[in-house]
């Protein structure tokens, strides 16, 4: 049986390149079993395959070449096995976090053709709705769009902040009675949230689950009619505040965005 085989025959027969064999001697992880110190030529032995093979493998787990180094040098299974649990704790946090973001990914989708589902978008619908959250900070007297978002902006930066899960949609509170009488008064601009659970930092406020009435318009532009919905409140008590949802239409001008009014009718 052929006793020594060269670093090129090895990495043809293990299935790695020549550099990754020579790295792993660089870092000690395997050093050949022999070299020829006239010619520098590098020689690997039989029982060295199993070693490269155990590599391989862990690196297919994601484990790094000095985490193996590490466990290697130990020579012991229960090494291994504490590594191993390692591993598997990051990989299913690393899991967790991509399923997140294939949801957030879908909500996004989702909210860029919300408006395709409703055939006849004139005429008001109600919805049963979750809790929902957003960040928000109050509007003042002066303040316009700009500022207001310039706020909310500052608001977002605070490092008690950074970390919330934001989804791009911006929500205005308005005074219903105003909305009636087509004026826009707003309360609060918010940003909405994926989820929270209490206590509720300061500044994140909730639109409580229920039935919602709600009816749509280009709040920013005007275009939108009440009329059917204040019909509807003439002999039913109106909430004071509306949950103005914006809608993307256009990426360039956010002024023509599309606004789902929510009114709470029925608290769950």
């Amino acid at each position: 049986m052929q006793k020594y085989f060269s670093i090129g025959q090895t990495a043809k027969l293990m299935g790695v390149s020549v550099q990754a064999l020579r790295h792993y001697g660089k870092i000690g992880l395997l050093k050949p079993s022999y070299v020829n110190h006239e010619t520098g030529y590098r020689y690997y032995t039989a029982d060295q395959f199993h070693v490269i093979d155990r590599i391989r493998y862990l690196q297919n787990f994601g484990m790094s070449l000095s985490e193996i180094s590490q466990v290697l040098s130990q020579g012991t299974t229960e090494g291994l096995v504490r590594a191993l649990q390692k591993r598997k704790r990051e990989t299913l946090r690393e899991l967790r976090r991509i399923q997140q973001l294939a949801d957030d990914i879908q909500w996004y989708q989702d909210y860029l053709t919300h408006l395709e589902d409703d055939p006849y978008p004139d005429i008001p619908y109600k919805q049963v709705m979750q809790n929902r959250y957003f960040l928000a900070v109050p509007c003042m007297p002066e303040d316009d769009s700009d500022s207001l978002h310039l706020r909310l902006s500052q608001l977002r930066s605070r490092e008690e902040y950074r970390g919330l899960p934001y989804r791009r949609q911006f929500v205005y509170l308005l005074d219903f009675d105003s909305l009636m009488r087509r004026l826009i008064i707003p309360t609060h601009l918010g940003i909405a949230l994926r989820s929270m659970t209490p206590p509720l930092p300061e500044h994140v406020l909730v639109r409580p689950a229920g039935e919602y009435l709600c009816f749509r318009g280009r709040l920013l532009t005007g275009e939108w009619d009440p009329s059917y919905v204040s019909k509807y409140f003439e002999h039913v008590k109106a909430p004071p505040v509306v949950f103005a949802n914006s809608y993307e239409e256009n990426l360039h001008d956010e002024t023509r965005s599309m606004y789902e009014m929510q009114i709470l009718i029925k608290p769950l």
